[in-house]
């Protein structure tokens, strides 16, 4: 029997996944002026993040699940960061990100990842693995560790800084360029809804919203 099956509720994950890599390869395209750059990793990173959640949604074997969630991680610790150095770029475009900024707010997303790919391990992001049946397909349950806490906690607190940033350069920009700016924060603040309906549990069928904020704020800003 095959591990895999055609999910017909991975179709959106596989337009979200499209649309991204899209995105992605038309921002190379570009500069670095308006953080062009960031936003290519950040559009990067939901792509990596899409393409395993959607394997992770088209096996019914628990463990193969589990290996996608892992995998998922490679993208997901990088949205925060790189939102908000797309954010400080856009705004700040005349001054350098150093790497040493870079790498200081990568640091604790290595940590989580390490610990996601070792969960087997050390059980700090997950434990009581299991299938639900939603009425349609079977969807990968568990407990959160305080581990993943952490990380949805500095995910949070970075993209505030970010959505803060844009919102203050919303009222001091010029007249010529408010439109402009608008967009980028409506964009960016499109993602808090989708994170609602992720920590409330309102999202059809157990689908996880994430990749969807992203996408739809990707393509907001790139409009």
């Amino acid at each position: 029997m095959s591990n895999f099956y055609f999910n017909v509720f991975s179709i959106p994950v596989i337009i979200a996944f499209v649309i991204t890599t899209i995105l992605m390869i038309k921002t190379m395209k570009m500069g670095n002026r308006q953080g062009q750059k960031y936003f290519l990793f950040l559009m990067l990173a939901c792509t990596v993040y899409s393409f395993f959640y959607l394997l992770e949604i088209s096996t019914n074997k628990i463990e193969l699940s589990k290996l996608f969630l892992s995998f998922q991680y490679f993208g997901a610790v990088s949205l925060a960061p790189f939102f908000l150095l797309f954010s400080l770029k856009y705004v700040y475009n005349d001054k350098e990100i150093r790497w040493y900024h870079i790498s200081g707010l990568f640091l604790i997303p290595i940590v989580i990842l390490y610990f996601a790919l070792a969960n087997e391990k050390y059980q700090l992001m997950y434990s009581n693995f299991r299938y639900e049946f939603n009425g349609y397909f079977n969807v990968l349950k568990s407990e959160k560790e305080i581990v993943y806490w952490l990380g949805e906690v500095y995910a949070i607190l970075l993209s505030l800084i970010a959505n803060v940033i844009l919102l203050l350069f919303l009222f001091r920009v010029p007249r010529l360029f408010f439109s402009q700016v608008l967009i980028v924060c409506t964009g960016a603040l499109s993602t808090w809804f989708f994170y609602l309906f992720q920590i409330t549990g309102m999202t059809p069928f157990g689908l996880d919203a994430i990749p969807f904020g992203f996408l739809v704020m990707g393509v907001i800003v790139y409009l």
